[in-house]
């Protein structure tokens, strides 16, 4: 199947968006609205990824893509929703069985800890893949963005004290430990990401030489989510940047140079921009938040570092209209934007 990525909207400008953010990392193709996709299929297919809207006239997204599954079951279908209700996730899933990008804005719901580490190890993964000009980069990107999936299993407290560097419990550390094989099974039926889920499986052991050449691409996946995962750690407990790559130098000295000097070139303002007080109401997707966000009990509600999506703002407006939450939030802009990865290829 060709390596190319379908993305479906009613809206022109949105599909202009896409091809503005992923030129040059995708071969891409747009269709605007379903017949349209369908013809492209019919006469351009089978597509790696069709990336669809929900809402759109006549021919709505889990239409679209159920009868995409039919006619190449082997495809990736993603669809896209500002409506994240449980009605449109079960409709999607028994018409289509349909990978949801939702998963991981649940994670973002259900642990925001959890969440804004597999967000920023995404963002560092981005640049490493871009530096070091890995093929097929969907995947690396991916992994990061699910790793933390498996962390939906544990209670938020646990993974609020695993960031803050505290000691948990034997219960609560063995119930953490088991997160990267929670994740595995719950990503390894989903065609086209066996290798996504067994790279983030192996994220907290370094993996073992094989010949087998077929797996050359999941072991480097799966070394550069751990040592992102480890870099985020280091920095997150207050570790420089530089400091916490060239400790993962001196540590891992048969992993590839490259990818050390990748880390280093990491430039913190492109990401960072400058800090400044932003309005609930003035917060739009693409920033970063760069202080947690607590509710008036002590919940942990976002946190430090987390990239703002149309449902962090939703969840801090509903917070904030119940008096649980000021009116201001500490963000940055970034200076380049970082392509969101939408789905796998």
């Amino acid at each position: 199947m060709a390596e190319k990525i379908l993305l479906v909207d009613d809206e022109s400008n949105i599909l202009d968006g896409y091809r503005r953010s992923l030129r040059g990392e995708f071969e891409m193709e747009i269709a605007l609205g379903g017949q349209q996709a369908l013809t492209c299929i019919a006469e351009n297919g089978p597509y790696a990824v069709v990336i669809s809207d929900m809402r759109m006239p006549g021919i709505d997204g889990i239409q679209l893509l159920s009868r995409i599954k039919g006619v190449s079951p082997d495809t990736v279908r993603v669809m896209l929703t500002g409506n994240a209700d449980m009605e449109t996730a079960v409709n999607a899933i028994n018409e289509g069985s349909i990978f949801l990008q939702v998963l991981s804005e649940v994670l973002s719901l259900v642990n925001p800890a959890a969440f804004s580490r597999a967000e920023r190890a995404r963002r560092y993964i981005h640049h490493i893949v871009t530096f070091m000009k890995l093929g097929n980069p969907w995947q690396y990107e991916i992994a990061a963005m699910l790793s933390q999936l498996g962390c939906v299993t544990l209670a938020a407290e646990t993974t609020d004290a695993v960031y803050r560097g505290q000691a948990l419990s034997p219960n609560d550390q063995a119930q953490y430990d088991a997160h990267p094989s929670v994740a595995y099974a719950l990503l390894s039926k989903i065609p086209r990401l066996e290798p996504i889920a067994w790279m983030i499986k192996q994220q907290n052991q370094p993996v073992a030489k094989s010949g087998e050449s077929e797996m050359a691409d999941m072991r480097l996946g799966a070394e550069i989510l751990r040592l992102i995962l480890a870099y985020e750690k280091a920095i997150h407990q207050g570790s420089s940047r530089t400091e916490a790559a060239h400790l993962l130098a001196r540590q891992n000295t048969n992993f590839s140079p490259e990818f050390f000097r990748a880390l280093v070139t990491l430039d913190p303002n492109a990401e960072e921009g400058e800090l400044r007080k932003c309005g609930i109401q003035e917060l739009a997707p693409g920033m970063i938040i760069q202080r947690e966000v607590r509710s008036s009990e002590g919940t942990l509600l976002v946190s430090k570092g987390q990239e703002v999506t149309p449902t962090v703002i939703a969840k801090l407006k509903n917070f904030h209209a119940r008096s649980a939450i000021g009116g201001d939030v500490t963000v940055s802009v970034p200076k380049t934007t970082i392509a969101f990865v939408k789905g796998a290829s």
